[in-house]
């Protein structure tokens, strides 16, 4: 394995050497098209072919951020068996060399060898990881060989998580901060009538990491739910401090700020414009009634969600009340919550 390769500088797709905090458009544009495999839906990603990563045999590498012009927060390699015909895998052969270069793992099972069953490919069977600066190191060994669209055969996967995420956020967080400054002087009593009482228990937006001792802690470090944030939902912002001394942990407010056309949907934590015009927004108003589940409703405006109990009438009221700012009526999608 190369000292020079596995660190928080850059990562590899074959020759070419990627830099940890290009975007993901910036990074897809250094790959040849003859390179590409079809992306996964869900989370912005683009997988690509890919022969050796730190000295390993591999099959492909996907690289993952946020959104396409978030910088990237995870690769992640395909590793082969060392022996294609083997009936069994051994962990060790990749902990040992990656300890070589990063240390002992931060969590230490021995890596025993164990047998493949090919009913077992979609489990993991082994997991260890390794801190290395700013990014996280983890192997995942499968508990059967798994195949790809093009019939590259795998057994394992190396993860490599950028973990830093405060530096990654400062350029993106001069755009929030404009807003936020925009509306410090908020006269927060005359929309004081005007907050609801959910009932429920709403939360900040945060990310949790339960790679660490406290894996809540974004929602206690506000510099780190800040980047979380802005790295993720680049729309939402802080709630005014003088609002959200008025707002509880179990209530939220749609507020039109003075001078401006736009209105704001804002919990306790956080906040984000909602528009006049419905093209311009991102709603989503679910009912789920009692079945296996005890059921639950939720309001998603541009990002920013709150949840209640199922046919909860204080998200009703805030569903319509965004419904009288676009003229035009959100509509509730309703199930079962088997």
């Amino acid at each position: 394995m190369s000292e020079t390769k596995l660190s928080d500088s850059a990562y590899f797709v074959d020759a070419v050497e990627l830099t940890w905090g290009l975007t993901l458009k910036q990074a897809r544009e250094l790959i040849t098209e003859d390179k590409l495999l079809r992306s996964y839906g869900g989370q912005s990603n683009f997988r690509a072919r890919c022969k050796d990563a730190f000295g390993f045999r591999v099959t492909e590498v996907n690289v993952r951020a946020p959104r396409q012009d978030a910088p990237v927060l995870q690769v992640s390699y395909e590793l082969s068996a060392p022996d294609a015909d083997a009936s069994t895998v051994d962990p060790g052969f990749w902990v040992n060399t990656i300890s070589q270069l990063l240390g002992e793992p931060e969590k230490n099972p021995d890596p025993l060898s164990y047998p493949l069953d090919p009913s077992n490919s979609g489990s993991v069977i082994y997991n260890t990881h390794w801190l290395a600066g700013n990014v996280r190191v983890t192997l995942s060994t499968y508990g059967g060989y798994r195949e790809n669209e093009e019939g590259a055969v795998s057994i394992a996967a190396l993860f490599i998580d950028w973990e830093n995420e405060i530096l990654f956020a400062e350029p993106y967080l001069e755009a929030v901060e404009q807003i936020e400054h925009s509306l410090v002087d908020t006269n927060a009593a005359s929309y004081a009538r005007d907050i609801v009482a959910i009932g429920s228990r709403q939360t900040p937006y945060y990310l949790a990491n339960y790679y660490l001792e406290n894996p809540h802690a974004g929602a206690e470090d506000n510099a780190l739910r800040r980047a979380q944030r802005v790295l993720r939902k680049p729309q939402l912002f802080d709630t005014p401090a003088s609002l959200a001394s008025l707002l509880t942990e179990n209530s939220a407010l749609i507020w039109q700020p003075e001078g401006q056309g736009t209105f704001v949907f804002s919990t306790r934590w956080d906040s984000v414009y909602c528009y006049p015009d419905p093209a311009e927004n991102t709603i989503s108003w679910v009912n789920m009634l009692p079945a296996k589940g005890a059921g639950g409703m939720s309001l998603s405006v541009n990002g920013l969600s709150v949840s209640g109990p199922h046919s909860c009438e204080a998200i009703s009221e805030l569903a319509s009340r965004i419904s009288a700012i676009q003229n035009n009526t959100i509509k509730c999608m309703e199930g079962y919550d088997c």
